[in-house]
């Protein structure tokens, strides 16, 4: 099942699905092939945000396959580190930021936030 996949076995079956090899691959996102399988691997992290995007559209994702991509990027990190998708929309508005601190402070759950939408 593709949600039980590190980030490097994920993008490898997509590529796979797009008839790319790895070499082709690495080419397109303007990386060394070694570097590239080393990532597919699981030997190095998840690219930066601009590759990952860049592998998002080269493979076609749907937005779900995305998220699920950035998803799997950001546990890659040695860093407690959040998807590329969700930093750029916290960072694109004070307001945000204001209201997940003010639902932190407030210890709201997931859940709770999903209710007040």
């Amino acid at each position: 099942m593709l949600d039980e996949l590190t980030f490097g076995e994920y993008i490898s079956v997509k590529r796979q699905r797009a008839g790319l090899s790895k070499k082709e691959m690495a080419k397109r996102i303007v990386l060394s092939a070694t570097y590239y399988s080393n990532i597919e691997n699981g030997v190095r992290p998840a690219p930066a945000k601009k590759i990952q995007k860049e592998i998002v559209k080269i493979l076609g994702l749907s937005e779900n396959e995305a998220f699920h991509l950035y998803d799997l990027a950001a546990r890659t990190k040695k860093h407690r580190t959040l998807p590329v998708d969700i930093c750029e929309y916290i960072s694109s508005d004070e307001n945000i930021k204001l209201f997940l601190r003010k639902a932190k402070e407030r210890n709201l759950s997931g859940v709770e936030l999903l209710e007040l939408l």
